[in-house]
């Protein structure tokens, strides 16, 4: 198989969001952030065995030279967690793309139970060791990481990464018999269900699939 599948959750809360979203199915980019940026607390942290100040200055430049957008492995999708994080409460969408699976840029996640010790004695430390490192507190994300080094053209924002292949729509309640009891009574669902008919009409146009997605609750 030469393809590689990630997924990416966004909200779809209002018009901010569905903005975002248009963007990204329209322009096939995804914003990339610094390290510093990103949602763990503990990103990039790690303990140093014999500490230099000259160590930690160096470690945090080269780290501050990538920026990072966050994917998770498509059996992600049925996490509720994942979709109540980052796709508002499953009022949003995950889109899907593929890549090669000879991309480079594109590192799993590797989960540890504490942070990892780095000897600067050792000599040169690979800063993608320690950005690629995370506690596992943060495993059920399945995360894969797109790293890019910055230079004059690669910055922080938005970048080419892979194709969309499909846009999967949260469907809260689907299934429930009194959904739309629930429905007329949320201004909330209203207004996602409204984005939702938008966003599915841009994907139409691109002739992106979209799926009305439902959990599979029981274990």
């Amino acid at each position: 198989m030469n393809e590689h599948k990630l997924v990416k959750f966004r909200p779809l809360a209002n018009f901010h969001d569905f903005n975002c979203a248009k963007e990204i199915i329209e322009n096939e980019e995804f914003w990339c952030s610094k390290l510093w940026n990103l949602n763990d607390p503990m990103e990039g942290v790690y303990k140093i065995l014999c500490p230099s100040t000259d160590f930690v200055n160096a470690m945090f430049s080269a780290k501050d030279k990538y920026v990072i957008c966050s994917f998770s492995d498509p059996e992600a999708l049925e996490s509720p967690l994942l979709w109540g994080y980052y796709a508002n409460g499953f009022k949003g969408i995950a889109i899907e793309i593929v890549c090669s699976v000879n991309n480079e840029n594109i590192k799993d996640i590797k989960y540890v139970k504490d942070v990892g010790e780095v000897d600067y004695n050792r000599g040169s430390i690979d800063p993608i060791e320690i950005i690629t490192t995370k506690l596992d507190y943060w495993e059920h994300e399945k995360e894969y990481r797109y790293l890019l080094k910055e230079s004059e053209s690669k910055k922080e924002g938005p970048h080419k990464i892979g194709q969309i292949t499909k846009v999967y729509f949260g469907t809260p309640y689907k299934g429930v018999t009194n959904k739309k009891s629930i429905t007329e009574k949320s201004k909330t669902l209203k207004k996602y269900n409204c984005l939702k008919d938008k966003l599915k009409l841009i994907c139409e146009e691109r002739n992106i699939p979209t799926e009305d997605f439902m959990l599979n609750m029981s274990k």
